[in-house]
């Protein structure tokens, strides 16, 4: 993976700028947490959603360049890997509906917001599905 090609991808796309704000959705301390480190400003925001890592990658480091730019790092609360297998099967045997935990449904373009939400538990929030159509 070249790191330096793909933040001059993101700057192209973002008027010569790193990005605000990362989201890290797949858990990999070796590859995604730390792309999105580099991926952010200075002063930035890296929010890490992503399935914790495996076993072997029982804890995550951030490097200290990444520290000395004064990045902030918002953790998601995950479940055990057992639990998330376990929810998996239950969907599959059409034993469980999901969309009856969503309150809201957000078009992704409004992911602040919608996280704002959450964080607060406005709006009689319970859980957000982030829409990628717009409503």
């Amino acid at each position: 993976m070249n790191i330096d090609k793909i933040k001059q991808q993101v700057k192209a796309i973002n008027g010569g700028n790193l990005c605000d704000v990362t989201i890290e959705m797949a858990g990999h301390q070796s590859n995604t947490i730390q792309l999105c480190s580099k991926l952010t400003k200075d002063g930035g925001k890296v929010l890490l959603f992503g399935l914790p890592p495996d076993k072997s990658e029982s804890q995550m480091s951030i490097g200290y360049e990444d520290m000395a730019r004064n990045l902030t790092y918002i953790c998601s609360h995950s479940p055990e890997m057992v639990s998330f297998e376990s929810a998996v099967e239950l969907i599959e045997r059409g034993v469980f509906d999901p969309s009856t935990i969503f309150s809201h449904t957000i078009p992704f373009s409004r992911f602040v917001e919608a996280y704002q939400m959450a964080n607060r538990y406005e709006d009689g929030v319970v859980k957000i599905l982030l829409s990628m159509e717009e409503h």
